[in-house]
């Protein structure tokens, strides 16, 4: 909720299902082609929603310096 995903009581097992077949799909390599889009989808909003968002208020240099003083 904090991040900004609507709805995120509903996201969280959708994502959670998502990535559990299709993971398997390309495991097993049945639908590869298909069961990737659902699996890039995800990655790409879970970058924008906890890195990306980030890295532009702090700056990319805040973060890497703020990890390399602990």
């Amino acid at each position: 909720m904090k991040i900004g995903i609507p709805l995120p009581q509903l996201m969280a097992p959708f994502v959670g299902v998502t990535e559990i077949i299709c993971g398997t799909l390309v495991l097993v390599g049945l639908f590869t082609r298909l069961a990737c889009v659902p699996l890039l989808i995800d990655i790409c909003v879970a970058l924008y929603s906890s890195k990306i968002v980030t890295f532009m208020k702090n700056g990319f240099w805040a973060r890497c310096t703020k990890a390399a003083r602990m």
